[in-house]
């Protein structure tokens, strides 16, 4: 029998992770979300931010990660709904806002992107300048709110 997702064996052999230690815990479940991202199994990364959300409705970071995933699934509009809901919890939170953005180019809302991006770089220029800089999709709207910003 294939071990359980939740399984610290079928993810890293011999390593235990907080999902397999606390499998209640919401946070935990968003942690191995991450790693089961970082591991391009998207859908299985899909399943523990539900679990986390499950658990804890108000997790914000899981309603940001559960976006993310979405986003490169295709699935644009349940995206938009967990991004909706992260920016909801977090206003503060440029990453949040940088992720909007990235989902309002991906619908063709450049002057949403945008002003999303402005938004993030405001808390967290930094943070947010690193990400976008890197970003073939973001990096034009970027530059755009760059070169207005110095005239």
């Amino acid at each position: 029998m294939e071990p359980d997702i939740d399984s610290p064996e079928r993810l890293v052999p011999g390593r235990m992770t907080p999902a397999a230690a606390e499998p209640g815990e919401a946070g935990h479940h968003n942690n191995l979300g991450n790693l089961l991202t970082t591991l391009e199994r998207l859908d299985e990364a899909e399943r523990c931010y539900l679990r986390a959300l499950a658990l804890r409705p108000g997790h914000a970071n899981a309603h940001n990660n559960l976006a993310m995933v979405l986003r490169r699934l295709g699935r644009l509009d349940e995206a938009a709904t967990h991004c909706d809901k992260a920016l909801e919890l977090e206003p503060a939170n440029a990453e949040n806002w940088y992720n909007f953005a990235c989902l309002k180019v991906l619908e063709g809302d450049r002057p949403g992107a945008a002003e999303s991006l402005d938004k993030a770089l405001t808390l967290d220029y930094q943070r947010v300048y690193g990400l976008a800089s890197k970003d073939p999709r973001v990096s034009p709207i970027l530059d755009s709110l760059l070169e207005a910003g110095t005239e």
